[in-house]
């Protein structure tokens, strides 16, 4: 099934929410970051972290490359983030990495996916999967 223009285009929007992290106008998303994890003891807020993002666009698809770093302990997470210009899709992966002169903090309860998004009783919702790779043996 082809994606619709409006699927498109609400992607998109949910996507520049996700980009645009502690700033979200308003949006369908449940929180900022569709990820989430604890470190320290206590929910990880990112908000006062340095952040940086940096984009890669071609024809059929944009990567984003952001990267938060705490400032007090140096923790780095980074977020490669691939967005597709034909399919309302994304595929992302998360690293953590410890910068500092110390030990990290700890960290756990890695959601590498944790997000809702909002849809009202009368919209119609179309969840799109993709059936992966085969492996077999030669």
């Amino acid at each position: 099934m082809k994606p619709t223009a409006e699927e498109l285009r609400t992607f998109s929007d949910l996507i520049e929410s996700i980009l645009e992290g502690a700033r979200v106008r308003e949006s369908r998303l449940s929180s900022a970051l569709p990820f989430s994890f604890r470190y320290g003891n206590t929910q990880a807020d990112m908000t006062n972290w340095e952040r940086t993002i940096s984009t890669e666009k071609s024809a059929i698809a944009t990567s984003y490359h952001v990267l938060w770093t705490d400032p007090a302990t140096r923790l780095r997470v980074s977020w490669d983030v691939v967005s597709f210009a034909r399919y309302p899709a994304i595929e992302y992966v998360l690293h953590l990495t410890n910068s500092g002169n110390t030990d990290s903090l700890l960290i756990e309860k890695l959601m590498a996916l944790d997000l809702c998004v909002a849809v009202s009783a009368d919209e119609a919702v179309f969840l799109h999967t993709s059936l992966g790779g085969t492996s077999v043996l030669n």
